[in-house]
Order: C-alpha cells, then structure tokens, then sequence
C-alpha cells in the first residue's frame, strides 16, 4: 500500500452472537503495525478467542482482551480494569488514572459509578474501570474505588 493509511471507527456486526460493536481506530492501527493491513473483524471482542496477529489475547475467564504488549490485564474477579488515581481536581471535575503499565488515562466526574464519591478520589486510590474511546482518546468510564 502506499501512501498514509487512514483509520476510522467502524459498526460491525458480530457473525458469532450478532451483537453490534465498533472496530475502534486504535486496534486498526495495532493491526496494521503488526501486519501491515488491516481487515475487519468478523467476530465482537467477547467472542474472538486465543492469539492473533495483532498481539491481543482472549481472556478465558471474562471473555475479554488483554494487550500482550503492554501487559495490562483485567481484574479477574470483575473483568474490569484497574488502576489508582494520579490525580483528581474536584474543581475541574477531573483527573487520571495511572494504570499498572504506566500508562494514564483520563476521567470525568461523570464518569464516576453511582456509588463512587468524588471526595473520595485521593491521589493513590486503587481503582477499577471500563476503558471507551472518547473523541479526544481514551476515557476511563464507570470508574470505582476498590478496598
């Protein structure tokens, strides 16, 4: 291929359990840094199983993927991932979350589950969370104090 590839989020429908997902611009990037094109998946993210060329791998027990290149896993109990605050403002409303590989991902006051009190989101806190694409990257939703 030459030229620049272009990304773009795309509606698929899975052909295993026909439940509609999107096929995110970060997993195509992956996929065409690991072989160099990328075609959409046929199956949802909850169906696909085991290794493929992309680096990622089904979780047996939750039926979701982890990044083999990273490392960062889901709590096994929950499937959900974890992390602890970086940094919240109440202020503002806002913060991150920095995960077990370093990375940091951002979170809204809004993304807070119903029984999270945002007073209670000090620097340091273990937390768990679902990760969405937003249009300004990744955004941590659903985001729980653990312990």
């Amino acid at each position: 291929m030459s030229g620049t590839q272009t990304y773009s989020d795309e509606l698929v429908t899975c052909e295993s359990c026909e439940t509609a997902f999107v096929f995110r611009v970060p997993e195509q990037r992956r996929m065409y840094e690991v072989r160099g094109e990328v075609t959409v998946p046929t199956e949802c993210p909850a169906c696909r199983q085991g290794d493929d060329e992309t680096g990622w791998q089904g979780d047996e027990k939750t039926g979701r993927r982890r990044d083999e290149k990273t490392g960062r896993q889901r709590d096994e109990e929950t499937g959900r991932w974890r992390g602890e605050v970086k940094w919240f403002d109440i202020q503002k409303g806002y913060g991150f979350i920095r995960k077990p590989d370093g990375e940091e991902i951002f979170f809204h006051r809004n993304s807070l589950a119903a029984s999270a009190n945002p007073r209670d989101m000090a620097e340091g806190r273990q937390v768990s969370f679902e990760e969405q694409e937003s249009s300004k990257g990744p955004e941590a939703v659903e985001v729980k104090l653990l312990g």
